[in-house]
């Protein structure tokens, strides 16, 4: 397993035990949106993890990994778009705007794996990936082409996390208590700070054919998610000390874990 597959599976697992954290530690709707919304983040990781491991033995695998991980950051951008919409209020849609949400992954699915379900069920309707072609090796390392339509992509993941920055900024403007309102702002910034160089390193710069910076990101995105996760765990009134203390077990068993079996 390279030391790409390998960081990028131990960044998975970190933003999945703090999401687990999160969520058992907390009551609160929009910090189980958030936990859920930081899984996701997880599972895009562990996606990368498991395409870089497949890459040269199963590029198959390796570009279904990879192709994934595009959904999973639509996803991502989704779920935040709909955390900000319940934070910081603790604010829980009505039952309509929830299903909305829930059932606009499926139309996204079906585009993103047009060919593979046609595929599936034997038919030639859809011959070419609509957002990314394939996997290969390059110079040693694992690279990626795209489709006619990775536009789409592109246009879903900055519009959602555009919008989720603008719901935030419109609450901290009109948010009369300070404590919300403080809660609000801190959320746009580190939101802010997050996803621009994420964006540009896991999914503009990849798009023009620059890989250089797509590992990294990913890095880069664990200590992101702890920042944002800051304001939760306080609204949360969990102990910053007992969460970080619960990290750092999980850090010491998954470096365990991956010196016995790499």
């Amino acid at each position: 397993m390279s030391f790409y597959a390998i960081s990028s599976f131990f960044a998975a697992m970190m933003v999945c035990g703090l999401a687990l954290i999160i969520y058992v530690g907390s009551k609160n709707y929009s910090s189980k949106i958030f936990s859920y919304t930081i899984a996701s983040i997880g599972v895009w990781a562990l996606s990368i993890a498991f395409g870089y491991s497949y890459a040269g033995t199963n590029m198959v695998l390796s570009d279904f990994c990879i192709r994934s991980s595009y959904f999973l950051g639509t996803l991502i951008a989704i779920s935040f778009f709909y955390f900000s919409i319940t934070f910081p209020e603790n604010y829980e849609p009505s039952p309509r705007i929830r299903n909305f949400f829930a059932f606009l992954s499926l139309p996204i699915v079906l585009f993103y794996f047009a060919k593979d379900i046609s595929t599936l069920f034997g038919s030639t309707l859809v011959s070419e990936q609509t957002i990314m072609t394939g996997t290969y090796i390059s110079k040693g390392h694992l690279r990626w082409s795209f489709g006619a339509y990775d536009i789409f992509f592109h246009i879903l993941f900055f519009s959602f996390f555009s919008a989720a920055l603008a719901v935030l900024w419109q609450k901290y403007k009109q948010q009369t208590e300070e404590t919300l309102r403080k809660q609000a702002l801190y959320m746009f910034w580190a939101l802010f700070i997050g996803v621009v160089p994420a964006g540009l390193a896991n999914a503009a710069l990849p798009g023009v054919g620059i890989f250089d910076y797509f590992w990294p990101g990913i890095m880069g995105v664990f200590g992101w998610v702890c920042v944002m996760s800051y304001t939760i765990i306080k609204q949360s009134q969990l102990s910053i000390k007992t969460v970080t203390n619960e990290l750092l077990v999980v850090a010491i068993t998954l470096i365990i874990l991956i010196g016995m079996f790499v």
